[in-house]
């Protein structure tokens, strides 16, 4: 195992990927394991919770930090009036947000908030802060129960099984019952209007039934206003579609973007390999390169080659070939 399928390893016990731990270790996308329940939460959380609604401060009850990185923080909390345990996501300065980025989280709260799906992450409530900052309450993942060193991410799943090298020795139905539990909240998502343009391994949480669950909806829109032509550069290089990145003329995204990524999502659950960005003809490129078809396995269980062959055609560059919506 390399270098970086350890970190990923490390990434699968924790909770978001890409906050610092709390201790101020730099260790890039993790951050340390939930803290237990009893443990007492860091005096500054007061701070930044007695700026919550009255009503929000009655019902959540902090003991803990989850992780913290750039603007953004998430909390453990134990919620009085259900009596579980959630994930509370917000800003951790709030007076640190100009109007432009504070209307962008607000963007996000609402898109999350209007996806209602058995596997979307589900999202408990929201509001705003004093200072008119979003927050919200979500599930806690926290892995399968009874297993302490169970993945709760995709990343640290595939991580985990790197080990197996041949395509023959890998759970199949289990990664594929995975892809088409990820497809069904895609589509979900699609029919309600809603792109998601960064479906990658670390955006996919498994949930305590092992249960995917979609994600970071950091940079979802709605389709209509990001289908013609932006100036935005949106996705994770390797796993976005090239029309996201620039590379087929002015940024834009539709539902065959994710579509696209999906592709290179199976392709990597299938063979264990991650996308590498390779240049294409004509210019530089930061897309995955394209060769539809040449990674199907004879292992893959009966009645899901079709499924197989038409996502591995969704990675068509241009577009043309690509199924419109998720398998």
């Amino acid at each position: 195992m390399d270098r970086d399928d350890k970190d990923r390893a490390a990434a699968s016990l924790d909770l978001y990927a890409g906050l610092e731990r709390p201790d101020g270790a730099k260790t890039p996308g993790t951050v340390s394991p939930p803290a237990p329940s009893r443990s007492v939460p860091p005096h500054w959380t007061g701070q930044l919770t007695s700026n919550f609604p009255r009503a929000i401060r009655d019902r959540y009850e902090v003991r803990g930090v989850l992780g913290e990185g750039g603007m953004g923080i998430v909390l453990e909390a134990h919620d009085v009036r259900m009596g579980r345990s959630v994930a509370i996501k917000g800003v951790r300065d709030p007076r640190s947000l100009d109007a432009a980025r504070r209307e962008r989280l607000l963007g996000e709260a609402r898109i999350h908030a209007r996806l209602t799906h058995p596997n979307i992450l589900p999202v408990y409530d929201s509001w705003t802060d004093v200072h008119g900052n979003p927050w919200c309450s979500m599930l806690r993942v926290s892995g399968v129960p009874g297993r302490p060193d169970a993945a709760v991410s995709l990343a640290g799943r595939l991580a985990a099984l790197r080990h197996l090298g041949e395509i023959e020795a890998r759970p199949m139905g289990e990664l594929l019952q995975t892809f088409l539990q990820v497809c069904r909240g895609v589509t979900h998502a699609h029919r309600t209007g809603i792109v998601h343009r960064d479906l990658k391994p670390d955006n996919v949480l498994l949930g305590p039934s092992g249960e995917a669950l979609i994600a970071d909806w950091g940079l979802a829109a709605d389709v209509d206003l990001v289908r013609d032509e932006t100036n935005e550069m949106v996705g994770t290089p390797g796993y976005a579609a090239p029309e996201q990145l620039g590379e087929l003329g002015p940024p834009r995204s539709d539902e065959r973007s994710d579509v696209y990524s999906l592709g290179i999502l199976l392709e990597e659950l299938v063979t264990g390999v991650g996308p590498s960005p390779a240049p294409a003809s004509g210019g530089p490129s930061t897309t995955s390169q394209v060769s539809p078809g040449r990674w199907l396995p004879e292992r893959v269980p009966q009645g899901a080659p079709p499924l197989v062959l038409r996502t591995g055609r969704s990675r068509d560059r241009g577009g043309r070939d690509r199924l419109h919506h998720a398998p």
